[in-house]
């Protein structure tokens, strides 16, 4: 097995991975690729091999405990105008 395959912590309901943390980082350069059957960046790599020696050499657990924040919130839907401008309510003449 290779030492680039790591299995994504289960994410909590309503939270996501803080975007500093190295499981947002691998999500975006590892895992994404490798669902959507894309070819992983050299670069990401040498990200891996830098992040697992800087953990040896602060002698700190890797792959670090999951950091995580609130989801952000989901884009709102855009106003078609029927529902009137925000704020305001249609008169019912």
């Amino acid at each position: 097995m290779s030492k680039y395959l790591l299995t994504l912590p289960k994410i909590p309901a309503g939270q996501d991975f803080a975007r500093d943390s190295f499981w947002w980082i691998y999500r975006e350069r590892f895992e994404r690729p490798m669902r959507l059957n894309r070819t992983i960046r050299d670069a990401s790599y040498k990200w891996f091999d830098i992040e697992e020696r800087r953990a040896i050499l602060l002698e700190k657990p890797f792959p670090p405990k999951p950091i995580f924040r609130k989801a952000p919130p989901k884009m709102p839907q855009p106003n078609t105008g029927k529902d009137g401008a925000n704020g305001w309510t249609p008169r019912n003449s």
